[in-house]
């Protein structure tokens, strides 16, 4: 969904670079270097992360960490 890479936003992630939102609150994680990234192709990104946060709220009542918006 962002304009910038796949590469240059995970370089930011694992730099723990201010521009990267969400970055900060996964690195207070407990066991934050056991974390796996992965990603998905996905011409529509917008809708299948609208879908993945609404299917995650209906089994755990909350928004997915680090995802705090709606």
């Amino acid at each position: 969904m962002a304009s910038t890479s796949l590469r240059s936003r995970v370089k930011a992630l694992v730099n723990k670079k201010d521009n990267h939102k969400g970055g900060s609150d996964i690195w207070e994680l407990p066991h934050y270097n056991d974390l796996r990234i992965c990603w998905k192709v996905n011409k529509c990104a917008r809708d299948y992360e609208a879908e993945f946060i609404t299917r995650y709220k209906s089994i755990n009542s909350k928004r997915p960490f680090a995802n705090k918006k709606d």
